[in-house]
């Protein structure tokens, strides 16, 4: 740790939106619930290029300092550990002058706007002998840990079928403004990549790697208001809706779904695992639980069962005594921090990882060729020694 230190971990966080606030919740209630277990995590330094925000953000949160430029985190001795939290077209430039500086690292998903960019934080990762976690959170549920397990133990037999989605609906809405979200420049894609991120890393945590896809995109609304500027608008060029068929290495075949358009969908990935001796689903609009059924169930109480989520499932542990007490969003951040704090402290890799980010970029995009294409695309993995596979 900084300075020879074994009691603490000091952190630059850059970014101070969204997901500055909800890792700054985590750093914060992580080291309670776990303790001993982690180091104790030193808020020390905040990025934001907006120094107004940003100062709201550290007073708030208790960052100890406040800069404008990322290498104040990035290059500086007194920091251990770098979160990346900023628009995806910056992340393979902050993260791998972070890692080639010696510092651990969090991205935030996805892990960058293009493909090349994602090898190359993958490759300095590799190279830096750092702990490196990509921004998956929602395989750390425990809902999702829990169908994990039942997957591994052959509680469903084996697997025959899987279909994962994510949907919102705020991009229903007309009047939405345009933001970086909607610029593939920025972004690097639409719902696709973005949401579509989470979707592909969750079907390869469950249940391996993806060797093929197909995918149809579509963007409704073509056009989006400019901020403060009545009556300008600008070009949409990314998805809002995309479907994936896809392939697994093992033969089981799949589908993945992705929209900004579903009305009524607030906030719903969802999952579901058809086993030959039973299924598992589960949707974060209902975090507290997952639905199971298993076929040796006699047939008068044969279906779905609702299992409540708590301190008997992996994860649940660090919060409430009793099943069914609520766990939200961001306690799923709270066990990701816990896992990354514990890697660095134990010296281990974390995970998810920015092998895992890369992976789910190979993904996305084969999904965007076969999108353009209309074609079945093979996912193209690139190999640790730097070939393709």
């Amino acid at each position: 740790m900084s300075g020879g230190s074994t009691e603490r971990i000091q952190i630059g966080m850059v970014g101070a939106g969204f997901m500055g606030r909800t890792y700054s919740l985590a750093l914060q209630v992580a080291p309670g619930l776990a303790w001993p277990e982690v180091l104790h995590p030193v808020r020390l330094r905040l990025v934001e290029a907006d120094l107004e925000a940003g100062q709201r953000a550290a007073e708030a949160w208790g960052w100890q300092d406040l800069e404008s430029d990322w290498r104040a985190v990035t290059r500086a001795d007194d920091i251990d550990l770098v979160l990346v939290l900023t628009p995806n077209d910056s992340h393979a430039e902050i993260a791998t002058d972070a890692l080639r500086h010696g510092k651990h690292v969090l991205c935030e998903k996805p892990l960058s706007n293009t493909l090349d960019g994602a090898r190359a934080m993958y490759r300095a990762a590799a190279d830096s002998g750092c702990v490196h976690q990509v921004g998956f959170v929602y395989r750390k549920w425990p809902a999702t840990a829990f169908a994990k397990q039942l997957i591994e133990s052959g509680e469903l037999g084996e697997v025959v079928h899987y279909r994962g989605r994510f949907f919102h609906d705020y991009g229903l809405d007309p009047a939405l403004p345009v933001t970086w979200r909607l610029q593939k420049a920025i972004s690097g894609g639409g719902s696709g990549a973005d949401i579509g991120s989470h979707v592909i890393d969750m079907a390869r945590y469950l249940i391996g790697e993806i060797r093929g896809v197909f995918a149809r995109s579509r963007t409704h609304f073509t056009r989006r208001p400019l901020p403060e500027q009545p009556g300008e608008s600008v070009l949409v060029d990314v998805d809002e809706i995309t479907d994936m068929l896809i392939e697994f290495d093992s033969g089981i075949t799949g589908t993945l779904q992705t929209s900004w358009l579903a009305g009524g969908h607030k906030m719903d990935l969802g999952f579901a695992v058809h086993g030959t001796k039973g299924s598992v689903e589960f949707t974060t609009e209902q975090p507290t639980e997952v639905r199971l059924y298993k076929t040796s169930d006699p047939t008068p109480e044969s279906g779905f069962r609702v299992i409540p989520i708590g301190p008997p499932h992996p994860g649940g542990e660090l919060f409430w005594p009793v099943p069914g007490m609520a766990l939200g969003f961001g306690d799923g951040f709270v066990i990701a921090v816990r896992d990354l704090l514990r890697a660095i402290v134990l010296h281990q890799p974390a995970a998810p990882d920015f092998l895992d980010g890369l992976r789910a970029q190979e993904v996305v995009a084969a999904a965007q060729a076969s999108a353009a294409d209309l074609s079945w695309q093979k996912v193209e993995r690139w190999l640790e020694d730097g070939g393709q596979g």
